[in-house]
């Protein structure tokens, strides 16, 4: 019997939204006090969405330690493996690239199987140990 992944956010709090839409479970960061999405894997602190942001509004974001779903960057993402934030706010596995200097930010509870797919993450961000 499979278990059903569903969000449990902590400390959830608002942002606000910069000028274009932004997907539900997609990693973002503060530009020019507005919330836009992150294109890499950079040591700014990084915000979750729980909701679609709508340009110029406020957007729901989760805190840190909970369990949310963030967009999967491709089929690789493994339960268990340490994911980072890349290109379009989506996530993939910390396996792929260089320890001690690349930023997790949390532990994948589920597997995915194609890109764009809302998949579980445990929302623990820190920096990768140097042999990942």
């Amino acid at each position: 019997m499979a278990l059903k992944q569903r969000e449990n956010i902590v400390n959830a709090f608002t942002m606000p939204v910069g000028g274009v839409d932004i997907a539900r479970g997609s990693v973002c960061i503060i530009t020019s006090s507005a919330l836009v999405v992150a294109t890499g894997n950079l040591a700014d602190a990084i915000f979750i969405t729980t909701e679609i942001g709508f340009a110029d509004k406020t957007v729901r974001c989760a805190g840190l330690g909970s369990i949310v779903f963030v967009i999967a960057t491709d089929a690789n993402l493994a339960e268990g493996e340490w994911w980072i934030p890349v290109a379009d706010g989506k996530m993939d596995s910390i396996a792929a690239l260089n320890g001690g200097t690349q930023y997790y930010a949390g532990l994948g509870l589920q597997d995915s199987s194609a890109d764009g797919q809302l998949v579980a993450m445990w929302f623990i961000p820190g920096i990768a140990p140097d042999a990942a």
